[in-house]
């Protein structure tokens, strides 16, 4: 996804982090020089440039629960409430939206074709039995 949004020598929209391209006032970035075409192929989507750390631990799964007394709903026989959280949180220094990018080619494994972010999903619950 970064190849894309940040490769400035397309002529198309991309990253408002772009605009710290390398020139002579500002050498120490890490975009390459502005130039339409690139004829040095500056900006090439195989270079190093985009490979990150994909390292990544995810909550996956959290759910707390109470169980009612039964002498609080004496006319129920059990009572449960509860939260049920899903995707709770990714611990990741990854830019992108998820580190897990992987694809069903062998040749895209690994590389982030713009693979949207794990819903994070809460729901709240009552179990009852009478």
């Amino acid at each position: 996804m970064r190849s894309d949004l940040e490769d400035v020598s397309k002529g198309q929209n991309y990253s408002a982090k772009a605009l710290n391209y390398w020139s002579q006032e500002n050498s120490g970035s890490n975009f390459p020089r502005v130039v339409w075409g690139d004829p040095n192929q500056n900006a090439r989507t195989d270079s190093d440039r985009f490979l990150e750390n994909g390292d990544y631990l995810r909550i996956s799964n959290v759910q707390l629960g109470y169980n009612i007394p039964r002498r609080i709903v004496p006319f129920l026989e059990a009572a449960r409430v509860y939260l049920n959280i899903d995707n709770l949180h990714t611990f990741t220094g990854y830019s992108g939206y998820t580190p897990d990018v992987n694809r069903d080619d062998i040749l895209s494994r690994g590389v982030d074709y713009y693979s949207y972010p794990l819903p994070r999903t809460f729901v709240l619950g009552l179990n009852v039995s009478f």
